[in-house]
């Protein structure tokens, strides 16, 4: 009863909206302008769109088992490389596994020392330095394979409709998801990682999905009238996402590793960005374009 009441109410909702449905276009519209601004404003603070971590900016990773008051070590830390250090708990309990990240260069030998004699309590030290020479390479790799990966994702999604417009909406889609994904990475000063990167490089398959759904139903399905055919794809899509974003979400909550939390992140951001972009901007793409093709 609670699911027919609710998939009830939802179908109202959807059909109170669907005559005047291109108006829900200005909500991408309104998202993509708040990202694009809040990436020009970090762009213009830090000289690129996004805090580039150290697997592509060089710096230095320290791991170790620390007891005591967190905030002394990490003011430690700060004392001995002279900058920011960023700190991240990897585990709980009396004695924590911490990681520590600077952009400065430390030598294993000399941080041990220094340790020592600021009075930090530490076991199991690991330390991994790269270079500004080798994380640039990194970088440029890492641009080229998302640019790479987009243009692949654009030549399937032609292929597979042989129609400009469907093709050119569910294309609009995936850029609407990575701008907004990005914006929101650049607000809340996620890094730019390999993690952050795989996860972005994974939201051009997951933004396409729903797209795809939808412009295969629309095209293809001609068995009902417009608005149940869209209301049916968004019923599935909706399920794919949430389903999605709730999977993400615990890995989120569980994980102790940076590269899993930073892929959970992005990839949620991203699904939450795919939901107007589909349903409030690409479904009303397809719905003119259906009514005006399909008219008779």
């Amino acid at each position: 009863m609670i699911k027919i009441n609710i998939e009830s109410k939802f179908r109202k909702t959807f059909s109170s909206i669907w005559k005047n449905y291109e108006k829900f276009l200005v909500i991408p519209i309104l998202l993509v302008v708040l990202s694009v601004a809040i990436i020009g404003i970090n762009y213009q603070k830090n000289g690129w769109f996004l805090k580039k971590g150290i697997d592509f900016s060089g710096g230095t990773e320290v791991i170790l088992s620390v007891q005591g008051d967190l905030n002394f070590v990490g003011g430690v830390f700060e004392k001995i490389t002279g900058s920011e250090v960023v700190i991240r708990t990897l585990g709980s309990g009396e004695e924590r596994w911490v990681s520590f990240t600077t952009a400065k260069h430390l030598e294993k030998e000399s941080l041990e020392a220094k340790l020592t004699e600021e009075g930090v309590t530490y076991s199991g030290l690991s330390l991994r330095n790269l270079g500004s020479s080798v994380s640039s390479a990194f970088f440029k790799q890492a641009l080229i394979a998302l640019i790479v990966a987009f243009i692949l994702m654009s030549l399937v999604v032609f292929i597979a409709f042989r129609t400009a417009i469907p093709s050119a909406a569910a294309i609009l889609s995936v850029v609407v998801d990575i701008t907004i994904a990005i914006g929101l990475m650049s607000l809340f000063n996620i890094e730019l990682t390999l993690g952050s990167l795989a996860a972005l490089l994974m939201l051009i398959g997951y933004s396409v999905d729903t797209d795809i759904l939808l412009s295969t139903r629309i095209i293809k399905d001609r068995t009902g009238n417009l608005e149940e055919i869209t209301f049916g794809a968004m019923k599935t899509g909706l399920t794919m996402s949430v389903t999605s974003i709730s999977a993400f979400l615990v890995l989120l909550f569980v994980s102790s590793s940076a590269t899993l939390d930073s892929i959970a992140i992005v990839i949620i951001f991203g699904l939450l960005a795919d939901i107007p972009s589909t349903w409030f901007q690409n479904a009303v793409i397809l719905k003119r374009y259906a009514e005006k093709r399909f008219k008779k």
